[in-house]
Order: structure tokens, then C-alpha cells, then sequence
């Protein structure tokens, strides 16, 4: 039996957010249907076939905040959240305000990266992953200062 999930539902359950789902709608073929939420219509997405595709993703680095992948780094956004509550105290950082600051600042795919993190193995054995998205060093320093002024 397939299950279909809405956005809120992939970034609770599998941590995939607006930029990695926009990701996987580009580069892998994932069936939406469209679904009635209360009076609305909304997009649903075939989850057997996004935890497919994010395990393809690369693995995340456990440990150390950021990532190297060829000649650019990267930080995950998680870890600027991490950065900004340490740094900044008195700013109210959460995961969506990191991510709306990121989508004004992100212009260009190649400061993007996504990696996927073990969440758990099923009762049959089924790896389950769930979704990181990281920014290059640059987009996050940047980040960061837009959320010192806020």
C-alpha cells in the first residue's frame, strides 16, 4: 500500500525541507498527487519514493559541523541553528527562520549540497534515512549575520 505525505509531514518525519524537496521534485521523477486538506487542495508525495531517493543521497558527516566537498565546504543548517543560539543568545533562531533567511540569500544550486543521515532499520531490515540540507561557508556566514540583525 502506498502512502502519500504532504510537505509538512516529509519535513517532520524525514527532515526534508522546501530546498531539498524542491531538489528531489527537479532530479528524480517522484509522483504527486494532489490531495484535500481541509478546503484546500495540496501537493502529496509518494514517501516509498522519497526515502528511495534519499537513499541515494551521500552520507552526512557525524561529527564537526561542516563538510567538505571538493573545493567548497559546507554547513548544514541544522548546525547554523546550533551556531546562531551559541553565538547570538538573544535571538530566537528556529529551523524555518533559518531556512526563509537561506532562500532569500541562496541564488545559485552549486552552494546547495544534500546528505542523509541514518534514522533507523525496520523490523525487515529496510534502512530508513532522513534528509540534511547544507549551504556552502559563505551562504551561512551570511545567514548568520542576517539573523544578528533581526
Amino acid at each position: 500500500m502506498r502512502t502519500f505525505a504532504s510537505a509538512g509531514r516529509l519535513f517532520s518525519r524525514l527532515n526534508v525541507d522546501s530546498f531539498a524537496l524542491d531538489y528531489l521534485k527537479k532530479n528524480k521523477a517522484i509522483e504527486i498527487r494532489m490531495v484535500r486538506r481541509y478546503h484546500e487542495a495540496i501537493e502529496a508525495y509518494d514517501e516509498d519514493q522519497i526515502q528511495t531517493c534519499l537513499a541515494e543521497l551521500p552520507n552526512a558527516v557525524h561529527t564537526g559541523q561542516g563538510l567538505r566537498v571538493g573545493d567548497t565546504s559546507f554547513i548544514s543548517l541544522n548546525e547554523l541553528v546550533a551556531v546562531i543560539r551559541q553565538k547570538y543568545p538573544y535571538v530566537d533562531a528556529s529551523y524555518r527562520t533559518v531556512e526563509i533567511i537561506a532562500h532569500e540569500i541562496v541564488k545559485n544550486d552549486d552552494d546547495l549540497y544534500f546528505t542523509k543521515r541514518f534514522r533507523a532499520r525496520t523490523h525487515r531490515g529496510i534502512m530508513l534515512y532522513t534528509c540534511q540540507t547544507m549551504v556552502s561557508i559563505a551562504v551561512g556566514q551570511s545567514i548568520v549575520a542576517a539573523c544578528r540583525e533581526e
